[in-house]
C-alpha cells in the first residue's frame, strides 16, 4: 500500500474541524482513504516552541514515554476499558 495523501493535524484545536474537513472533501469527491484512516503520531518538534515554551519535558526518551502512555489510554478508551490515571 502506497500513502497517496496526508494530513498533518496539529494538536491544538477543536477535533470536529477534522471531520469537517473530510466530509467537505468527499463531497468534493475526494476519496484518499479508501474506506480508511491511518493514524501517525510522532513526538513533535521544535522541542522549545512545541515543549519548553510550555513547562514541558524537551528530553526526547521523557516525550517519548509520555507519548506511550497517552496512546495506551486512547487504545484502551476506544476498547471501551478507559483506566483512570492515578492521581
Amino acid at each position: 500500500m502506497a500513502l497517496k495523501h496526508a494530513l498533518n493535524v496539529p494538536n491544538v484545536g477543536k477535533p470536529s474541524a477534522i471531520v469537517e474537513l473530510a466530509v467537505a472533501a468527499e463531497a468534493a469527491g475526494w476519496d484518499g482513504s479508501v474506506g480508511r484512516v491511518i493514524a501517525g503520531f510522532g513526538l513533535g518538534a521544535p522541542p522549545k516552541e512545541e515543549f519548553a515554551d510550555f513547562g514541558e519535558p524537551t528530553d526526547l526518551r521523557a516525550r517519548a514515554g509520555q507519548t506511550g502512555e497517552t496512546l495506551g489510554r486512547r487504545l484502551r478508551a476506544h476498547r471501551g476499558r478507559p483506566r483512570p490515571r492515578p492521581l
